[in-house]
């Protein structure tokens, strides 16, 4: 059944496919912001870029179960659907900015397919459609993700 997964818990209540999936993700996402990190240190800036995107969007799809609700399967979430996260958010989080975080997913997200193929019908790759300061802003986007899940895992109790 495409699309359709039973309703997530909060991580204190302890549901551990929930724990496994989110820990899943966020060493994920980890995994993804060292490599953009790397590929930056190689001057590969579209990789960088698109591996920073990824980053970003595991961190956010673990936003999604640390705070007890299902994340969006496709990659563009609907303002509806993140709306309702910003209530759940243990005060202790709330400095991080979580509205701002959304708000850089969904800005990267624009870029993904361009950082991976680049624009076909005008025949530039990927490679040439970047610049160093840009991968150092994703990176540096994904790392204020990063930061963010981890704290509110922490605060989750997880």
């Amino acid at each position: 059944m495409r699309g359709k997964r039973p309703p997530a818990s909060p991580l204190n209540e302890g549901t551990q496919p929930v724990a496994s999936q989110v820990q899943g993700f966020i060493e994920r996402a980890g995994t993804r912001l060292q490599d953009a990190r790397n590929a930056l240190e190689l001057f590969r800036l579209d990789i960088s870029i698109s591996n920073s995107i990824e980053s970003i969007e595991l961190s956010a799809k673990a936003t999604f179960l640390l705070l007890g609700e299902n994340y969006p399967i496709s990659h563009d979430f609907k303002d509806a659907e993140v709306a309702p996260l910003f209530e759940r958010l243990p005060e202790q989080v709330k400095h991080l900015n979580f509205p701002r975080l959304f708000v850089l997913h969904e800005l990267w997200r624009r870029f993904y397919t361009l950082s991976k193929y680049g624009k076909d019908l005008w025949g530039v790759p990927a490679k040439d459609l970047f610049k160093k300061e840009e991968a150092e802003l994703a990176a540096a986007h994904a790392s204020d993700w990063s930061v963010a899940v981890n704290v509110l895992r922490s605060v989750s109790g997880s």
